[in-house]
């Protein structure tokens, strides 16, 4: 018996990240669905060229911490 498995790709990454280990598990019978983000459905090239779509996305605060600001800006809980 084989079960379906959903691969969910990262914030930067497409669905096309996931083709090789898509098609492992497809010839091993399992069903594999890989869908994109809401708005990242587009081709990685795409995507690079006109990145507007991704504005907005991800909070104040994962936004700070990947432009390299200083970790003491960061509120503490």
């Amino acid at each position: 018996m084989t079960f379906p498995i959903v691969l969910i790709h990262g914030l930067w990454l497409t669905p096309r990240s996931w083709e090789g280990w898509k098609a492992r598990f497809e010839q091993r019978g399992h069903e594999v669905l890989a869908p994109a983000w809401p708005r990242m459905e587009g081709e990685v090239e795409a995507l690079r060229s006109d990145p507007s779509v991704m504005d907005g996305l991800g909070s104040p605060r994962s936004w700070t911490t990947t432009t390299g600001s200083s970790a003491a800006s960061i509120p503490r809980r």
